[in-house]
């Protein structure tokens, strides 16, 4: 496939160019000088390229190093260079150099703006390099395994991976995709990189005729079921570039935003599916189907709902969706009515509400709802704790089990990853730690996201200590402690949970509520109580 033609010169680009030309007194830079390839290097990045590089000459050292000797003509006309195009002229007059050139006194001042314009962008190229990026992991079957070790990947599934090629640039928190490597070559699973790259032991290493063999560790958040597979990707605007399928002899390969977008777009396409028993094949779940039947449970109310459709009460996970909890086998049932037309609902005999894959709790975790393990269920109206929901007998202890959603948003990672936190940070000071659903008159249900039942302190949690975030969590952790007023259960103290100390103004305001604040600070927490 040819390449793209070599793109003109922005204006940023160009400041860029010129920053080094002043800063350098006016001299010329061969292409293999540290700071020509520096600049290349600035120019290819993903601030200058989202998309990708056009062609692999595009801001190379020895154009760029052209380009920058382009001035050399503007500067001095007795001085032979490239002669400069429109755009590097424009640049070079806006700072007035076509007046005073740049060595005289009288550059100073336009040199300091061009300082400072240069470091604005040289921030902004830094700042788009801290943000999140996506790393392709090639796994090769035939070299470093059997097809056992896809069987064995499932959510949560913790490893390491070989860092050959960019390990400066990978970060914590990066996405990686999977690889397989092969006849059915193509993306099998979605993770997360934790922790900084690292060098294997010597007796660890997959390679052992290596000196260095470095890696870092990742998460598996979900399997990509079916498998985006190569021969699929090559047909798509925009993937049948992509590098692991142009140059495959490699064990990391950069992904830039828009591919990242792209494949992102076909993993989390909004639809699933679920087993039927006695039924063939895989039945379609839509992510509207889910959302129209909890819109219907809302409207007619729980009991109403699961009595028309036929079905039971959740016995042991519930789906949370907006802090009120639904019946998931019911509402994965009805949803398939609403995702096929003119189909009816399944019935609570053809479907399995289990975790496994292709029941019900899998189906709508895949769609990106959480599903939760509630200990204890406290009926508001009768004013005591249900038998029907106890606390884990295994463990001896209450727990939250979560089923990781796939495509979940970044702020609902991040409040369950606060609460498992905390939770673990309770729980190692001895404390037992419950979580509480709530049932109203009217049939509404709500989940407490954390009561620690040592201190009888109930806790609501939420992913960011902006405004909005905060007086939401006091209102609702204000209406919980209403309810539980009318229980047996004894709530001392009402508190909410933030990953950081909010504004002293918010502090104020739950200091005159009586609501502690508990927030991370470094690897622990810090509470700010009401006295």
């Amino acid at each position: 496939m040819p390449e793209k033609p070599l793109q003109p010169w922005d204006k940023e680009e160009v400041i860029l160019a010129l920053s080094l030309f002043v800063e350098g007194g006016g001299k010329t830079y061969g292409e293999d000088s540290k700071e020509i390839i520096e600049l290349s290097e600035q120019l290819r990045s993903e601030y200058f390229c989202p998309d990708g590089l056009p062609n692999q000459k595009h801001r190379n050292p020895a154009g760029v190093a052209m380009q920058v000797a382009s001035f050399v003509r503007l500067d001095e006309t007795d001085r032979k260079g490239l002669t400069a195009g429109q755009l590097f002229q424009d640049v070079w007059n806006e700072y007035s150099f076509n007046k005073h050139g740049i060595k005289s006194s009288d550059a100073n001042q336009s040199i300091k703006k061009l300082r400072r314009d240069a470091d604005t962008i040289l921030n902004r190229l830094k700042h788009r390099d801290l943000e999140q990026k996506t790393w392709i992991f090639q796994w090769n079957p035939k070299k470093w395994g059997d097809e056992e070790f896809l069987e064995e990947l499932h959510p949560g599934y913790y490893g390491n991976w070989s860092a050959n090629q960019s390990y400066l640039e990978m970060s914590h928190g990066d996405r990686m995709l999977l690889w397989k490597a092969g006849d059915d070559a193509g993306i099998y699973a979605l993770g997360t990189l934790r922790g900084d790259v690292f060098t294997r032991k010597k007796s660890d290493q997959i390679n052992q005729s290596k000196d260095i063999e470095r890696a870092i560790n990742f998460e598996i958040d979900h399997i990509v079921d079916p498998p985006l597979l190569k021969e699929q990707l090559k047909k798509i605007p925009g993937l049948k570039d992509l590098r692991i399928i142009k140059f495959a002899n490699a064990t990391n390969f950069k992904v830039s935003h828009l591919e990242s977008k792209l494949l992102e777009d076909l993993m989390f396409n909004e639809t699933s599916w679920v087993y039927v028993n006695n039924g063939p094949g895989k039945w379609t779940i839509t992510k509207q189907g889910v959302h129209k039947a909890i819109e219907e449970s809302i409207r007619i109310g729980r009991k109403k709902f699961l009595s028309k459709y036929g079905f039971g009460e959740s016995t042991t996970y519930c789906l949370k969706y907006e802090d009120e909890i639904f019946d998931p086998k019911a509402i994965t049932g009805v949803a398939y009515k609403w995702s096929n037309p003119e189909k009816k609902p399944l019935t609570k005999e053809q479907l399995s509400g289990g975790r496994n894959r292709g029941h019900a709790n899998w189906c709508l975790s895949e769609l990106g709802f959480q599903i939760v393990k509630i200990d204890t269920v406290i009926d508001i109206e009768k004013g005591k704790e249900s038998s029907s929901r106890t606390r884990d007998t295994e463990t001896g202890r209450a727990r939250i089990y979560e089923i990781p959603p796939r495509g979940s948003s970044k702020g609902q990672r991040k409040e369950a990853d606060l609460q498992n936190e905390y939770k673990k940070y309770l729980e190692k000071k001895k404390h037992k730690v419950l979580s509480y659903e709530l049932r109203s008159a009217g049939g509404r249900r709500s989940l407490v996201d954390l009561f620690d039942e040592s201190t009888n302190e109930l806790y609501e949690a939420k992913s960011s200590s902006a405004h909005e975030y905060v007086w939401k969590a006091i209102g609702q952790v204000s209406y919980y402690a209403h309810l539980l007023d009318r229980t047996e259960v004894d709530i001392k103290i009402i508190s909410i949970l933030l990953p950081s100390r909010p504004e002293d103004e918010l502090l104020e305001v739950m200091k005159k509520l009586k609501i502690v604040c508990v927030y991370k600070q470094n690897n622990s927490f810090k509470r700010v109580e009401v006295t």
